[in-house]
C-alpha cells in the first residue's frame, strides 16, 4: 500500500473519530446529528468509522456541524479556539520549499 493511501485512511479514520467525539460532548446521537445534515444514521456510522464512500461534502457538513474543526486559520477565531480538537487539514498541502541557491 502506497505512503499516500495510508495516509488519507489515517486521516479519514482520525476525522471519524474526532467527528464521533464531538457528537458524543454534545449529547447527540448519531441519527441527531444525521437529521441535523439532511442526512441518514447509516452515514454518520460509515463517516466515524473512516469508512472512504461518503461524499465529502457530506463529511465535511457533519465535521462543521458538531463542531470539527477542519482548517488553521491564521487569525485566531475565538468559537474555533475553544473547541479541544485540533485542525485536521493543514493550511498548505504542501510544505514550502527551502530557498536554493542557483547563483553560480
Amino acid at each position: 500500500m502506497s505512503r499516500v493511501v495510508q495516509e488519507a485512511k489515517d486521516a479519514l479514520t482520525l476525522l471519524g473519530e474526532q467527528i464521533r467525539a464531538a457528537r458524543i460532548g454534545r449529547g447527540w446521537t448519531q441519527a441527531n446529528l444525521a437529521e441535523r445534515i439532511g442526512s441518514q444514521q447509516k452515514t454518520i456510522s460509515a463517516i466515524e468509522n473512516g469508512q472512504p464512500g461518503v461524499r465529502i461534502g457530506t463529511v465535511f457538513q457533519a465535521a462543521l456541524m458538531a463542531g470539527v474543526p477542519l482548517f488553521e486559520t491564521s487569525t485566531t477565531n475565538a468559537a474555533l479556539s475553544t473547541l479541544p480538537h485540533p485542525a485536521l487539514l493543514r493550511r498548505r498541502a504542501r510544505p514550502t520549499q527551502p530557498d536554493v541557491d542557483d547563483d553560480f
